[in-house]
């Protein structure tokens, strides 16, 4: 399971980020969550123009455990 960081920005949106990669480094962050009215909506940023939505707090960070499992490493590779 990934390291996921998640950070609140504002009253209703959190940034999620892969724990493992730098503080500085733009593969650190993996999207954005954003609460509106009862749904959590959820944008990656390896799919930015396709917007999933969740009825928990918990589901929408959950989505992006996976995100960074496969994603993170690839994205590391490509700088080595």
């Amino acid at each position: 399971m990934a390291d996921i960081e998640v950070r609140r920005i504002s009253e209703n949106e959190w940034r999620v980020g892969d724990g493992r990669v730098d503080e500085h480094s733009p593969d650190k962050i993996l999207g954005l969550i954003q609460r509106r009215g009862s749904v959590f909506e959820v944008m990656a940023m390896d799919a930015p123009r396709r917007d999933v939505s969740f009825d928990s707090w918990e589901a929408a960070v959950h989505y992006f455990v996976g995100t960074a499992d496969i994603a993170r490493p690839s994205a590391r590779a490509r700088r080595a």
